[in-house]
């Protein structure tokens, strides 16, 4: 009895899964048509030879959408493990019945949803905290690696591309705009893993900062073409990134401009951060991990770009004050940053071009509205640190207060099996299945 009472209750808890892959078949057939029609009736072509193209549109979003998702649920155990000296290696268990995740529920996203945030075998809640944080990453991803990759850099300024410029509408894949597009994906995952780490409270670790500043700084270096912009204010139409000392003033451009508008928002997300005469305080570390977070964009957009991205993620950090009143404000701007550089790279060659927005091509005073803009604005960002601090004060104040995030789906099975905790808690569960958690509302 109690078997059919749990196949009964699986089979039911697919029905959400299976509602929302039948949107996503739906919406996929949706454009496929659309799309085919929209652009034969432009183009004069006959309907049923885009039908195919546009399908392989579907695919490699898809496919990106998968990749960027797997990538988001690795983070989820970086962000975990890694401030806490843990391996990020092991298999995926439950942390209060031992047992191993299945591989149909393992999947990013859908698995969640499949087993309706709950552990199949002992039954305990799931945080949403995970699935999110799959999505967020996933789409990140996918947004920057349609342009950078599927239509061969036509996002990018001063590159050469063929874009969609052929009669069906297909992408023109080169190895140049394969490798760049590559290296945009992994400073983006690692844009995210910092914002997720200082999301939850933690300072990020120095092996990380290691890997992440040796991906986005070793291959600029290495490579003038990954430039994509230069490290002067304005130039001409035909510039070409071909220089090797380019690149290294490209890398100290971007740096000192992070800190110096890391130490702009400093002033209101740590205060009382001084590098000289309190290395090794708390509001130090906060404003050197804010520095690590702005160096990340900057070292791949450019100094010029990155008063638009500092300027779009302390908006969008503003907005989800709304949803996670909870968290301070640079916690919220870390999870803002790494969105914001993926639609900065997205439409690069387009925000390039336009003077309104930071770039090579925009007027003296578009730099100059856009910094005091984000002074004007980071206000807004220290009044719900304000409103948080006495949560964080009373959770610190307790020895025996949860962390601030729990652990995350993947588990050593080796490891033994954590207490449970009380559902009760007022704190959402892990992926892995244990309660706490530092997700959203």
């Amino acid at each position: 009895m109690g078997t059919r009472r749990s196949d009964s209750r699986h089979r039911r808890g697919n029905r959400p899964l299976r509602v929302i892959l039948a949107c996503l078949v739906l919406a996929a057939i949706a454009y496929i048509v659309a799309a085919a029609g929209w652009q034969a009736r432009h183009r004069h072509q006959d309907v049923a030879d885009l039908l195919l193209p546009r399908l392989v549109d579907v695919v490699v979003v898809g496919w990106l959408f998968w990749v960027g998702s797997a990538l988001g649920s690795f983070l989820n155990v970086v962000a975990y493990r890694m401030p806490r000296g843990r391996s990020i290696g092991g298999f995926s268990a439950c942390p209060y019945c031992a047992q191993p995740i299945a591989r149909r529920d393992n999947v990013p996203v859908f698995g969640w949803v499949a087993i309706r945030g709950r552990c199949r075998v002992c039954r305990m809640p799931i945080s949403p905290r995970y699935p999110l944080v799959e999505l967020c990453v996933g789409l990140s991803l996918t947004l920057v690696g349609w342009g950078g990759i599927y239509h061969g850099g036509s996002n990018l300024p001063y590159f050469s591309t063929s874009g969609l410029g052929d009669g069906l509408w297909m992408p023109h894949l080169t190895k140049t705009s394969l490798a760049i597009g590559t290296y945009q994906l992994l400073v983006v995952t690692g844009s995210w893993a910092f914002g997720l780490i200082r999301f939850d409270g933690q300072r990020i670790p120095t092996r990380l900062l290691a890997w992440v500043f040796a991906i986005a700084i070793i291959p600029l270096l290495l490579w003038p073409p990954l430039q994509i912009v230069p490290w002067e204010v304005r130039v001409t139409d035909g510039w070409q990134p071909s220089s090797y000392v380019a690149s290294m003033l490209r890398v100290v451009t971007a740096l000192a401009a992070a800190g110096v508008i890391g130490r702009g928002l400093g002033r209101t997300l740590a205060p009382r951060g001084d590098i000289k005469m309190n290395p090794l305080g708390e509001q130090t570390s906060r404003l050197l991990d804010l520095i690590a977070m702005l160096a990340v964009p900057a070292l791949v957009v450019g100094w010029q770009a990155l008063f638009g991205v500092g300027l779009a993620a302390c908006l969008l950090a503003i907005l989800l004050g709304r949803w996670m009143p909870q968290r301070d404000g640079l916690a919220r701007l870390a999870v803002a940053l790494p969105p914001s550089l993926a639609v900065q790279l997205a439409a690069w060659r387009w925000l390039d071009a336009s003077p309104f927005w930071p770039g090579t091509h925009s007027y003296p005073w578009t730099l100059l509205g856009f910094a005091f803009a984000m002074l004007i604005v980071a206000p807004w960002l220290k009044r719900a640190a304000r409103q948080a601090a006495p949560a964080e004060t009373t959770r610190a104040a307790s020895p025996e207060a949860p962390p601030a995030t729990t652990e995350p789906k993947m588990t050593d099975v080796d490891a033994p099996a954590a207490p449970g905790p009380d559902i009760n808690t007022p704190d959402d569960t892990d992926r892995s299945g244990s309660v706490g958690s530092a997700a959203p509302d």
